[in-house]
């Protein structure tokens, strides 16, 4: 994708750098910058790392969030990225990522339809039976309309404008700052940044090309074609561009809009079997599932069908790992806390294995707390995090 190979001009990054730390400096962030020398990666004035918090009665979650908030797109990304990763952040933070905006302000229609036409090389009313103006939805990274295609409802999501310059421009200072925090901090240098800043990146660089998005479209449809509990919309490619996507509109209810699906008296208990089953089928049957899993990207069609939309953000998962995932699976159902410790090491792939009676007694606390839960993907990827996490203690013992 070569948009993202442009950083901007040394000006515009020196300037979007001050930005960025002077944000960070405003909510509490100064003396942690101060801590790893934050100026050797660009020019600053130290006395704005000085700076007295004005949020006292904000706790460093919160802070961290707002902050996050008020920089925008790129960062407000980053924090719902880390907010599904309990293995790396702790829980009191996960708490507050969860609630970054998925919403953003509104981009003015003239841009939007310039943007449509520039990309499909012909004015929208030559496209479209007709197209809404009034947005029906605006994230970080785009913006989404409905519209009528051949007398059916679709949806077009629009890529923000110099959204991709923007992106690269605040991925490049994350990967300065990320090396020199490596550099100064040993606790850090554990969490390894450099390597989180390189992988939200290549998957913000696919995220944000939405050719790739409609074959994930298609692939995932595919995988599904013969259940019919299930319904992915239709892509229609000769419309999909890297700026422009469009795909046929699912008419249902948010899952997680428990209230309004009794009312309408769909079946709770086998729409959550239903769930559980396309999360599971994806990722141990198919290898391929969504990597930004929320109740968003999910609604509740008529006959109580699941329709998944937004395939962003995908994982893979080979043949072998789906195999020892399945595996310890298994072993958590059978609540045997040695060969789950096993099978946690080989999952991971860890230079060196910690020993299981070194980890028995902590899977089994997880274990027993996570096992009489309602199952769904989002609990088990929970309960996994968190083993994977003691076995990140132990071994950096």
């Amino acid at each position: 994708m070569a948009g993202l190979t442009r950083r901007g001009t040394p000006l515009k990054r020196a300037r979007r750098f001050q930005h960025v730390v002077n944000v960070l400096a405003k909510y509490g962030f100064g003396e942690a910058m101060s801590r790893f020398r934050i100026w050797e990666c660009e020019h600053i004035r130290r006395d704005i790392l000085k700076r007295t918090c004005p949020f006292p009665e904000m706790t460093l979650p919160e802070r961290l969030r707002a902050a996050m908030e008020e920089l925008g797109p790129t960062y407000v990304k980053l924090g719902q990225v880390l907010s599904t990763r309990p293995d790396l952040v702790p829980a009191e933070f996960i708490t507050e990522l969860k609630k970054l905006q998925t919403s953003a302000a509104f981009v003015p229609t003239p841009t939007v339809r310039s943007i449509i036409e520039s990309e499909l090389g012909q004015p929208i009313s030559a496209i479209f039976d007709s197209f809404d103006d009034k947005p029906l939805a605006a994230a970080s990274l785009a913006q989404v309309h409905r519209a009528v295609l051949h007398g059916k409802q679709v949806v077009v999501k629009v890529q923000r404008p110099d959204i991709v310059e923007n992106t690269e421009l605040d991925l490049d200072i994350m990967r300065d700052v990320a090396r020199l925090a490596e550099r100064r901090s040993s606790t850090i240098f554990l969490v390894n940044p450099v390597g989180i800043v390189t992988e939200f990146g290549a998957q913000l660089k696919k995220e944000l090309d939405f050719r790739a998005e409609a074959y994930n479209f298609i692939h995932f449809a595919k995988n599904f074609e013969n259940d019919p509990s299930v319904r992915i919309p239709r892509v229609y490619l000769e419309l999909c561009t890297e700026r422009v996507l469009v795909d046929d509109f699912l008419d249902g209810i948010n899952i997680a809009d428990t209230a309004k699906l009794r009312a309408g008296n769909y079946d709770l208990q086998l729409i959550a079997k239903r769930g559980a089953n396309v999360g599971f089928k994806a990722a141990f049957l198919h290898g391929f599932f969504h990597a930004d899993p929320h109740p968003g990207n999910i609604f509740v069609l008529p006959d109580n069908v699941i329709g998944v939309i937004d395939f962003g953000m995908m994982a893979i998962l080979t043949q072998r790992d789906r195999e020892r995932l399945a595996k310890l699976v298994y072993y958590i159902s059978a609540r045997d806390e040695r060969l789950v410790a096993r099978a946690l090491n080989e999952l991971m792939e860890a230079d060196e294995s910690v020993a299981a009676e070194d980890l028995e007694p902590a899977l089994s606390a997880i274990i027993n707390e996570y096992a009489d839960l309602p199952v769904s993907e989002g609990r088990l990827g929970a309960m996994l995090f968190a083993m994977m996490r003691v076995i990140m203690d132990r071994g950096a013992r």
